[in-house]
């Protein structure tokens, strides 16, 4: 009886462990996905100011968004890079990325697209 004990116990503190690692693992993404996100509209920001140093951040930033961003931001970010590219609606991608990138962060976030369009001064 005293060995079921100690095997359940030491069941458990194993999956205690494990279940631990994964939700640290899962908090360090998503603090890193913050920073890559907050980086991006950052250089974005600087680029459409005709910085030209930050032409050069912006290879880094879309490498660091393809490999922390989730799905739907990856394929946000390529709508945005084809925009800038075809001569597109470069605000609405803009748009759509940061309304995915805020999704990722805040699931339940409620703000307008007015309210985006103001603090990026895309109007």
């Amino acid at each position: 009886m005293e060995i079921v004990a100690v095997l359940i116990t030491g069941v458990f503190g194993i999956l205690t462990y494990i279940i631990q690692k994964r939700i640290d693992h899962q908090k360090r993404l998503q603090e890193r996905r913050r920073e890559v996100y907050s980086d991006f509209f950052l250089i974005l920001g600087q680029v459409a100011h005709g910085n030209a140093e930050a032409m050069q951040r912006v290879i880094h930033a879309r490498s660091q968004i393809a490999l922390y961003g989730t799905d739907p931001v990856v394929s946000a970010a390529n709508a945005l890079v084809v925009a800038v590219g075809t001569g597109g609606d470069v605000n609405a991608a803009a748009l759509n990325l940061l309304h995915r990138m805020r999704k990722e962060i805040f699931p339940s976030t409620n703000v307008q697209d007015s309210e985006i369009h103001a603090l990026m001064l895309l109007k």
